[in-house]
């Protein structure tokens, strides 16, 4: 039996290891990888009359996060630059402007990461502030942090066009390098971490289980699984109904325990896919021993546990866990320990 533990464990942290090597691999906008960071782009296309939309290359971005830290990232010859990053609030900033078409644009916005936001889609018409290209030829290189990082970012929408310049070209503006108290002094807006849980959920899972009884004397292995459905209250817990189930039959006799019951699963950490599950609900416990007939005991059930949801999908996520459960009836009690995987579908 201590083989087959040993052996259980050893492929469900195969398994459980698998899509954490293969999250870094080429993947769509909104893919979350096993640490719960979310693959997020950024498109530039620079708008031309009457023509289509050209990318914007080598275009370099400071993406700074609630917390502080700073990831910098620079647009490919498709004028798209890609990171992995939590979800959360991000303030997105050109250290140097973009030369396009005799003049120069800068972008600094908020932008708000999800798995349905991780497409941020710049033009021209989202550009904070413009200035002549020409002068920004003659300013010397920059050796230190952008000096707009010391200002205060301005929610950004494209519901109006940027000035046509070329009618009335504004006044350049002069960008002064930072001071070391200017630096020191930047920092980011601190919101709420991003809710990365909501929706409908449903989970099914299988595995092995080990039962002791008031009257064993010693445990036995058999067959477990179980199923449960509910929706998402906050980004930290699910609840809903849920079953468990553990099965042996040998040399004609037939045991079945299981419960249904109120389930909840609370999420210690935000980004983590870690949680703590528990239920109280009614169980049963039935014996069938051929040439004798069958009976069956009904009364209270618990359930209680761990498990990690490991995303392998946008709705789906692989779900190794680890419940024992409890049915006590006026004559006996039966206690079943499982581990297994599973799958988790939600929104």
């Amino acid at each position: 039996m201590q083989f087959k533990l040993r052996l259980i464990s050893a492929v469900v942290l195969a398994l459980f290891m698998a899509p954490q090597s293969s999250s870094a691999q080429s993947a769509p906008a909104g893919t979350r990888d096993a640490n719960g960071r979310i693959l997020a782009k950024v498109v530039v296309t620079m708008n031309e009359p009457g023509a289509f939309g050209r990318p914007a290359t080598g275009l370099a971005f400071l993406l700074v996060g609630e917390d502080g830290d700073r990831v910098s990232i620079k647009t490919n010859d498709a004028g798209v630059a890609s990171t992995w990053i939590s979800p959360g609030e991000y303030r997105l900033v050109t250290p140097d402007p973009l030369t396009w078409d005799g003049f120069s644009y800068t972008w600094d916005r908020m932008v708000y990461v999800t798995s349905k936001s991780a497409v941020i889609q710049l033009t021209q018409n989202e550009a904070r502030s413009i200035a002549e290209a020409s002068f920004e030829k003659t300013k010397p290189v920059r050796t230190s942090e952008p000096a707009v990082l010391s200002s205060t970012p301005t929610m950004w929408k494209a519901s109006s066009p940027t000035q046509d310049l070329r009618k009335t070209a504004p006044k350049p503006v002069i960008a002064e390098e930072p001071s070391q108290t200017q630096m020191n002094e930047a920092a980011p807006i601190r919101r709420p971490a991003a809710r990365s849980r909501q929706g409908m959920w449903f989970n099914i899972g299988s595995g092995y289980g080990a039962i002791t009884c008031a009257a064993c004397t010693d445990a036995y292995g058999g067959f477990s699984g179980g199923l449960s459905i509910g929706g998402t209250i906050g980004s930290r817990v699910r609840l809903g109904l849920g079953t468990t189930s553990w099965y042996k039959s040998e040399d004609g006799a037939t045991l079945l325990t299981g419960t249904v019951d109120a389930r909840i699963r609370f999420y210690p950490g935000m980004q983590s896919g870690f949680f703590i599950t528990g239920g109280i609900g009614a169980g049963s416990i039935g014996a069938d021993l051929a040439g004798y007939g069958s009976g069956s005991e009904f009364g209270f059930g618990s359930v209680g546990g761990l498990g990690w949801d490991v995303p392998i999908a946008n709705s789906v996520s692989f779900t190794p866990y680890w419940n024992f459960f409890n049915v006590t009836t006026s004559n006996t009690n039966t206690t079943v320990g499982q581990i297994g995987i599973g799958f988790t579908f939600h929104q």
